[in-house]
């Protein structure tokens, strides 16, 4: 069963635009620029699906490390945090325990959402019970190479939305979301480790192939990146 869906990436926003791009923002109460989208280029408008809370995080070897993370997504932006610069994405120093320093501001992670032109399947995946949602995640999260913390932030973000659903269908993405989110590291990783969670809720069992999982070994300076998409 192929479809078509659109993810979503957030992040807290002030918008600076790249050649190519255009952008539509607005100023909210608080007086912030805040990005409502931001156009890459590649967006062809047409059964896109919605990627939600792509968290970025980074582990040097060495504390205080300058990295540049660029992404080039076929879609658009509809949340950023910290905002970048859409051209050079973002410039930071980041420390051996993930805590990252941008514009003299401390974040856990890097923040995306944005409704991308991707496919997803579910040919392979799992049928979980709702009720049995959590314990599901935090094995199979720990498999897909997610320590503690990530895995923390992955359930407390996504179960309120899962456990209460009498069966959660769920596939994780590999080349159907990367070939689409494509990312450019300075200095290159030498673990990369990214997951993307598709799924759905049903009234009834769905019989599904259950999906192999390959564990990585986090070694080197580690780059992990969590999201998901719901499909309705």
């Amino acid at each position: 069963m192929k479809k078509k869906f659109i993810p979503l990436l957030s992040l807290p926003l002030i918008i600076l635009i790249g050649i190519g791009m255009a952008a539509v923002s607005y100023i909210d109460n608080s007086g912030n620029t805040t990005v409502n989208r931001a156009y890459n280029g590649h967006h062809n408008g047409d059964d896109d699906i919605c990627v939600k809370k792509p968290a970025i995080y980074l582990y040097p070897i060495e504390d205080g490390s300058k990295i540049t993370v660029e992404l080039d997504i076929d879609g658009l932006y509809t949340k950023l945090d910290p905002v970048f610069n859409l051209k050079s994405g973002w410039q930071v120093n980041a420390d051996t325990d993930g805590t990252i320093h941008y514009k003299g501001k401390e974040y856990e992670y890097l923040f995306w959402e944005g409704e991308l032109d991707m496919d997803y399947s579910f040919e392979e995946g799992f049928c979980v019970e709702g009720e049995n949602t959590e314990a599901f995640l935090r094995e199979n999260l720990s498999k897909l190479g997610l320590n503690e913390k990530e895995t923390e932030d992955f359930i407390d973000y996504w179960l309120p939305q899962m456990k209460d659903n009498n069966y959660n269908v769920i596939s994780f993405m590999s080349d159907e979301y990367t070939d689409h989110v494509r990312m450019n590291i300075s200095p290159k990783p030498a673990t990369n480790i990214r997951v993307l969670m598709c799924w759905y809720g049903s009234d009834e069992k769905v019989e599904i192939a259950e999906q192999a999982i390959e564990t990585p070994s986090r070694q080197g300076f580690t780059l992990v990146e969590w999201g998901g998409c719901e499909v309705k």
